[in-house]
């Protein structure tokens, strides 16, 4: 069966190549390496007979990937994939979850046995498809109380790892088990977009083990106990990177073996017990004491290479920075920054700042030679923290602003690593347009050293406006208290940090569309009281800028007791919709205002039809009131109800889809945006994790001009990943989509985030430049930057999507450059 979109998105562009890298590069992850499934290698001896052959299991959650009756038995059916020429998920008895964080398998053994090893047979590859990040095995005798007994992934590590391949099959396996039980749990952390398995044996050991004391830890909360796992093996993956770095490194043998040995002492502090993690916990570099005692090693490791304690160096802003991170060679001399810009928009720039000295430092962050003094108010500094991602690598991604203090900003450069600040300049009350040169300084405390790097900043004379053109809408859900991550306790911040950014296209829950009961009408169907109007209310008071007001009703087969396509049925839900276009209007919003989501991703005849039936009626009571899909037909000028797709005012089909519908589907969406009907887009095939900033945040706004679309989305602002705090990324319970880093009273800039915000103002350059060619045309002008100016706006869109999707970071950046470029040329040939 064909996954859901967010399942087939997946597959489209920026897919998780770096989880499938450092899975395989690191090797501590792995199992014995297996590429036809089916027995473990020479390499692993299975201590004993299979005692969970034919026997059941209970899966949590059930599989949501290419599902199939036999996901019940097919786990431990003795029998392993062996179709050559296709993927272990895209063969029948392998089970397969897509976005799903967490699972858990119990298996009933039937009876109490000895249990002397475990084997878990999975696969992974560059669409997505990861190897698990935890596998915890639990025990129990009689199903209720489960002790641990070891974590799976580790100790496979001692067996085999594979090679590095495309696609790999292997099998996590281990004969260090001593214990025994009925049932064996498998508490599983995945990472990137799918889990595979295949099969699950678990062997037999000697009766003696029967007597032995099941003394490992009883666990009562999976979840978190998982989440503990997860930190320690993010630590042994950096340990591993460590001893392969050391290995590697042109040093002394004295130097070598002093930081193995340290290596080797921090390793066995991090093998110790997991330790509690508090409920606002943040997976963040340092992620405790032994981890920043690991990268003093590296730090040691770095000067016995060569490279001096501390110096600048940049690299694209966009680039995922990992702790590992180096310039490709050492800068000869400090890096020069460049930005270029409007008045009144916001752009960046980073700068690395490396300390490879024993300990932490503080150091004073200034500027020098441009306007407005060391601290310039149109400058903001921000520390870009590293994220252990869910998808399992490292990545300088959230962005909390640094407090401006004594004429600059002070930061703590962490030992071992490149600091890098996010330099975000807004220059709305600069004394004037024009080329500055100056200098970012960094004045290392203590130490007296002073790092420079020049800066050039050149402000064009054109005006951003205050409110972009391209719609911006994330299924916010900020109704009701919140939903998702949003709740009372974050939810202000969340709305104060949505509309600092202009964000004007709000969702709801469906409890904000009206719900009449039946009694309410008369016999005609007429409505005699009024609509309770409350949750409404609330929440567009919570959005007093807003553009659109963006419902999800979630609509069944029913209204008001009415069965849907009957007379009763279209009267009542008219004169509702009339009487709540009335109150919107009553309130100062005008109904066109209002956006109503009926069916949430239709892609089938009957969606179709209801949505229409429900449209119909819709209209018919008040004409006035916005009616939004976001189909996912992977052919919509096929469609058997082409009726749906005319009656609504805005479509957002799914990005993905669009693009794979080729020209057919580009050619049937643009003649519905012809005929009246706003376009619009979105994406929902994943999260910051996984996702390319440019590729998939940045760039689709780029097509919104290229189709002439008007509204972009993704889902979504408050996903972030179950636990109300995405910066615990290694602790979440579902996937993470949230572009922000959210806790329980606070959200923070992610760079994701920020890309979607400099692609609509990217837009917004093209419409300024779309709207100069205009002006300057019906004034008679014909000049050859004109005619240039009017090819670029039809070529450049398609060459910068086409770069982003090669993995290009700068193609947005230069794309915007050069529409730049056409303004300040269109002034001057006026």
């Amino acid at each position: 069966m064909l996954p859901h979109l967010k399942e087939m998105s997946i597959l489209g562009h920026g897919t998780a190549l770096g989880v499938w890298f450092i899975c395989i590069v690191m090797g501590v992850l792995l199992g014995p390496s297996n590429a036809a499934g089916g027995p473990a290698p020479a390499a692993f001896v299975p201590p004993g007979p299979n005692v969970a052959l034919g026997k059941p299991y209970v899966l949590d959650p059930q599989p949501n990937y290419s599902t199939e009756p036999g996901d019940r038995e097919q786990l431990t059916d003795g029998e392993y994939a062996s179709q050559p020429g296709r993927s272990l998920w895209g063969q029948p008895g392998c089970v397969g979850w897509v976005l799903t964080s967490r699972v858990t398998i119990t298996i009933d053994l039937g009876e109490i046995v000895p249990i002397a090893g475990l084997s878990f047979s999975s696969a992974a590859g560059p669409t997505g498809v990861s190897w698990p990040w935890v596998i915890v095995i639990l025990v129990s005798d009689e199903g209720q109380d489960f002790h641990y007994v070891g974590e799976l992934c580790s100790l496979s590590a001692q067996v085999e790892v594979p090679a590095p391949a495309d696609y790999q099959e292997h099998r996590f396996a281990t004969d260090q088990l001593r214990t025994h039980g009925r049932f064996l749990r498998l508490g599983i952390a995945a990472v990137g977009h799918f889990l595979v398995c295949d099969e699950i044996e678990v062997y037999r050991g000697p009766d003696e083990m029967l007597a032995l004391p099941l003394d490992g830890p009883m666990i009562t909360d999976l979840s978190t106990f998982i989440s503990q796992h997860s930190v320690r093996r993010r630590i042994a993956v950096d340990i591993a990177d460590t001893r392969e770095a050391i290995a590697g490194a042109a040093i002394e043998p004295e130097v070598r073996q002093q930081l193995n040995e340290e290596t080797a002492a921090i390793e066995k502090a991090n093998a110790a017990a997991p330790a509690d993690l508090p409920a606002d916990y943040r997976a963040i570099y340092p992620l405790n004491d032994n981890h920043a005692r690991l990268f003093a090693v590296v730090a040691r490791l770095r000067r016995a290479e060569g490279l001096p304690p501390s110096f600048l160096w940049h690299n694209n802003r966009w680039q995922r920075l990992n702790l590992w991170d180096l310039p490709s060679r050492l800068p000869k001399q400090s890096p020069t920054l460049s930005v270029r810009m409007m008045c009144n928009e916001t752009r960046a720039e980073t700068l690395n700042i490396a300390n490879f000295t024993d300990a932490p430092l503080n150091a004073q962050v200034k500027f020098v030679g441009l306007p407005g003094g060391q601290a310039p108010g149109y400058i903001t500094v921000r520390k870009a923290e590293y994220v252990a991602m869910q998808s399992g690598i490292w990545d300088a991604n959230a962005l909390p602003v640094i407090p401006r203090e004594r004429g600059g900003w002070r930061v703590t450069l962490p030992a071992g690593i490149s600091q890098q600040l996010w330099l975000s300049f807004h220059p709305q009350d600069m004394p004037a347009p024009g080329r500055y040169r100056g200098r970012v300084v960094v004045e290392v405390e203590g130490t007296g050293q002073k790092l420079e790097s020049r800066l050039r900043l050149v402000v064009e004379p054109f005006q951003f406006p205050d409110e972009p053109t391209l719609t911006l809408g994330m299924w916010d859900d900020t109704d009701s208290g919140g939903h998702h991550d949003l709740n009372e306790r974050n939810l202000p911040a969340a709305l104060a940090h949505m509309q600092s950014y202009h964000y004007n296209a709000p969702w709801a829950y469906p409890r904000v569309f009206p719900h009449p009961q039946a009694s309410d009408f008369d016999g005609f169907g007429n409505l005699i009281k009024p609509l309770d109007m409350a949750p409404f209310d609330d929440w567009v008071r919570m959005w007093p800028e807003a553009r659109y007001y963006m419902v999800f009703a979630a609509v069944g087969t029913s209204f008001a007791g009415a069965t849907l396509g009957t007379p009763e049925f279209n009267q009542r839900v008219g004169s509702a919709m009339r009487a709540w276009a009335d109150h919107a209007r009553e309130i100062g919003i005008d109904p066109s205002q209002i956006g109503i989501l009926l069916v949430d991703e239709p892609n089938k005849a009957e969606q179709d039809r209801r949505i229409l039936a429900w449209a119909e009626a819709i209209k018919a009571g008040a004409p006035e009131l916005l009616i939004f899909e976001d189909p996912i037909h992977a052919a919509p000028q096929d469609a058997e109800v082409p009726e749906m797709f005319k009656i609504c005012d805005i479509l957002c089909p799914s990005i993905y889809h669009y693009r794979h519908g080729g020209a057919a589907a580009a050619e049937f969406y643009d003649k519905l945006r012809r005929g009246g009907r706003e376009l619009w887009f979105y994406d929902c095939g994943g999260g910051p994790p996984v996702k390319d900033a440019i590729a998939y945040y940045r760039a689709p706004e780029w097509e919104c001009w290229k189709a002439q679309a008007t509204g972009i989305g993704f889902w979504a602002y408050g996903d972030a990943g179950g636990i109300a705090n995405s910066w615990n990324q290694l602790g979440a319970t579902r996937i993470i989509y949230s572009p922000v880093y959210i806790d329980s009273d606070s959200v923070t800039d992610g760079k994701h985030w920020l890309a979607i915000i400099e692609g609509i103002q990217d837009h917004e350059y093209l419409r300024m430049l779309n709207d100069r060619v205009a002006e300057l045309k019906a004034g008679g002008n014909s000049s050859e930057a004109l005619t240039q100016a009017e090819e670029l706006l039809v070529t450049l869109p398609d060459q910068v999507i086409a770069a982003a999707e090669e993995g290009d970071l700068a193609a947005c950046d230069r794309g915007r450059g050069q529409v730049l470029d056409a303004l300040v040329a269109l002034t001057q040939n006026q």
